[in-house]
């Protein structure tokens, strides 16, 4: 990500580097899940735009999951915290 903490609304660039046996990125938050498209192999990535959220929102913490899988089914996870403003 371009960064952990986001004054919305803003841009978003994730990019997750793996493995090249890795077929599927997901980032998962709040009990939303967004697939991270591939690029090449062992590179995934994502350019979206952070709307305005509501007040109640800001300035508060997230855990943000990204789970990587392989076609043999092995997983891997990694939570970033991120602070939205």
């Amino acid at each position: 990500m371009n960064d952990t903490v986001f004054v919305t609304p803003s841009d978003l660039h994730v990019q997750v580097l793996t493995t090249a046996n890795v077929v599927s990125v997901t980032a998962e938050t709040m009990g939303h899940s967004l697939p991270i498209p591939q690029r090449i192999a062992g590179v995934f990535a994502l350019d979206a735009s952070i709307p305005r959220v509501p007040g109640f929102l800001r300035n508060r913490t997230y855990d943000v999951s990204f789970d990587a899988a392989t076609a043999a089914g092995q997983h891997s996870s990694v939570t970033l915290r991120v602070l939205v403003k």
